[in-house]
């Protein structure tokens, strides 16, 4: 078993990084998913969607919930579950971090965390730093 990974976004952020990951690695070795809280969804609504994703992913090692802005509600509503041994949170989820925990699947939910902080800065480049020369 592994930990599950579910991302909590506003509109299609979520699924659009699935959809990226899906293509990128040929097969994902974790569950994964994603859950969009909208804009005029009350929170009780997405508290209970949340609730059921994470019901449905976790198969005892643990879910990490990957949300795409810290303070925002989809990260403010799944901060609730962090009350769980089983569950936390990653706020400013971006394609490296994901890819680097779908590439480290079998670490324990605290390293995940580690992991996808690390696999998320390291996706940050100043990309002046490896501009092109002339030829």
């Amino acid at each position: 078993m592994t930990v599950s990974i579910l991302l909590i976004s506003h509109h299609n952020i979520g699924a659009a990084l699935q959809a990226a990951v899906s293509r990128m690695v040929d097969h994902i070795p974790l569950r994964l998913d994603h859950l969009e809280v909208m804009f005029d969804m009350p929170l009780e609504e997405a508290h209970e969607d949340v609730e059921a994703k994470v019901q449905d992913l976790d198969q005892g090692e643990g879910v990490l919930i990957l949300s795409d802005l810290f303070g925002a509600t989809p990260c403010n509503v799944a901060n609730c579950f962090q009350t769980s041994e089983h569950i936390r949170v990653v706020s400013g989820v971006n394609l490296p971090m994901l890819l680097k925990l779908v590439t480290n699947p079998r670490l324990p939910l605290e390293e995940m965390v580690e992991k996808a902080i690390d696999g998320g800065q390291a996706g940050i480049v100043n990309c002046r730093d490896y501009m092109c020369l002339p030829a």
